[in-house]
């Protein structure tokens, strides 16, 4: 799996734009590729904390239960798969 150190440089990059709309909701852009990621209000949570300089999935899995109405269940499950969308959103594929 990527780290969230890589995930976090590349949403830091001059290559990226996020903007988090009035909703909560918002979009990852990568001005590389033009690809554009759509993120519900959690997702952009996530991202924010990420950039906030929370590193390890177990942290944003506290995070993202202490702040939603979201049990660890769903959170350990949905941490992680964002975090791969993100990665496969952002970074060069692995070979």
């Amino acid at each position: 799996m990527t780290s969230t150190k890589e995930i976090v440089a590349a949403l830091t990059s001059d290559l990226c734009v996020r903007k988090t709309l009035d909703d909560g909701t918002g979009v990852v852009v990568d001005l590389e590729s033009s690809r554009v990621l759509a993120l519900n209000t959690t997702g952009m949570f996530l991202v924010d904390q990420l950039l906030e300089g929370t590193e390890s999935v177990d942290d944003l899995i506290e995070a993202l239960c202490a702040s939603f109405l979201v049990d660890r269940a769903t959170a350990e499950r949905d941490v992680p798969e964002l975090l791969e969308e993100l990665r496969r959103h952002l970074l060069p594929p692995r070979n």
